[in-house]
């Protein structure tokens, strides 16, 4: 009988350890845990639209860059960004993947230009509405660059933060 129980607790646990998915199946074939998927910037201004509170925006696509910011789209990968419509607030969102990290900080670059220039026109025309343009939110992550000139910039920048 003790031979049994014996055998029998040898099947259980044997089964039990071969049961279990081995350590290396976690990782990449190098070691490394696999990165986490990224989603589209479409998806991350669309949280974002949807997580603060934004006045009317209308959406533009990677085609509108050009056109609207005079921004060279060399290096972009994909873009994003919703604007006010009828520009009776200076709101905007806007999420670009570049192609590197050197790529988004030229970008940031750009846009901190933007900003300065889109502030000297705002402090005449509504200066109400100034204080989103003084509170911009330019920043880099990794191969990402944001700006959010909003009422809550760091809002957005949370929401943006969560998604990548």
């Amino acid at each position: 009988m003790k031979r049994i129980k014996t055998l029998l607790l040898s099947v259980i646990f044997i089964s039990l350890l071969t049961s279990c998915k081995p350590a290396e199946d976690v990782f990449a074939s190098d070691g490394v845990a696999p990165e986490k998927e990224s989603k589209p910037v479409s998806e991350i201004t669309a949280a974002i639209i949807e997580g603060g509170d934004f006045p009317e925006m209308t959406a533009k696509t990677a085609d509108d860059l050009e056109y609207k910011y005079g921004l060279d789209a060399d290096g972009v990968v994909e873009a994003s960004f919703y604007v006010n419509p009828a520009g009776t607030n200076p709101d905007e969102i806007v999420v670009l993947k570049m192609a590197s990290a050197d790529k988004a900080a030229e970008a940031a670059e750009f846009f901190e230009k933007y900003a300065q220039e889109r502030l000297k026109s705002w402090r005449d025309y509504l200066p109400a509405e100034v204080y989103k343009l003084e509170n911009a939110v330019i920043e880099t992550n990794g191969d990402y660059v944001v700006m959010f000139i909003c009422g809550d910039g760091e809002k957005a920048k949370e929401i943006f933060e969560e998604s990548v």
